[in-house]
């Protein structure tokens, strides 16, 4: 089975993958887990649900822009053709074709909840136990650093004081696993944004968080909101989080 294929049985619920076939089929495929595939494994897994949830974005918003938008307009339209059709005396009014449907921007979710299965968050925790474990010369099984202490590449005055209000006010939560954000990736975008100058350490973010593609969120961060409810959420952690 290819990690792809893996990901798709996770996905599936219609066809739910037992606890006991997905760790028979991570064994498998780690080798009894063996770190270099568990932790690729890991990744693929982790990368595939960032394209899904980009997959699944573009039909949300499809869907909105048929029904909100491109729908009553054809409906306007089946009105004016048949009001011409029938010499109607009055005014027609042919209403103005929308603009077409343009794609929302990759890993730009905004507040977008998306339907994970429960499989799959077993089966990434199965993964992540396993990554955070190493074989000292002895044989003797010891366990990562204390997540619950940022790493030394996160860890300044600035990002222990701000994750500290955001774990107080209940945005995340800080594991012996490491970080846990708690809402959407847009906003922990924001809040790494305001909280690390440039240049960001994307890459130890994105593991103690346990996401990938987070610059994305970071970038958008940096952009004045536009859009009403992102400007709420914003001023929200701005009056929870960064209110000195």
């Amino acid at each position: 089975m290819t990690p792809r294929e893996l990901f798709n049985s996770l996905m599936d619920t219609s066809d739910k993958m037992t606890r006991c076939e997905v760790l028979e089929t991570i064994l498998k495929m780690t080798k009894n887990f063996d770190q270099d595939y568990t932790e690729a494994l890991l990744y693929d897994l982790e990368t595939l649900l960032f394209e899904w949830k980009d997959d699944e974005h573009e039909k949300m918003s499809r869907a909105i822009y048929w029904k909100e938008i491109y729908e009553p307009y054809l409906e306007r339209l089946r009105i004016a053709q048949c009001m011409e059709a029938f010499g109607c005396s009055e005014q027609i009014e042919w209403p103005e074709e929308p603009a077409p449907f343009i794609p929302p921007c990759p890993g730009i979710w905004g507040d977008v909840e998306f339907h994970v299965p429960e499989t799959y968050h077993y089966a990434v925790e199965v993964l992540k136990n396993h990554t955070r474990q190493t074989i000292e010369g002895d044989g003797a099984l010891n366990t990562a650093p204390d997540g619950r202490r940022l790493p030394s590449e996160l860890d300044t005055p600035e990002a222990n004081k701000y994750f500290a209000r955001a774990e107080a006010v209940g945005m995340m939560e800080r594991t012996d696993m490491g970080g846990k954000w708690k809402s959407a990736a847009a906003r922990l975008g924001y809040v790494c944004c305001k909280i690390f100058p440039q240049p960001r350490p994307i890459a130890a973010l994105e593991k103690y968080f346990g996401v990938t593609k987070l610059s994305a969120s970071i970038t958008q961060a940096g952009f004045d909101a536009i859009r009403a409810d992102v400007k709420k959420w914003r001023a929200e952690i701005d009056s929870k989080i960064f209110y000195d």
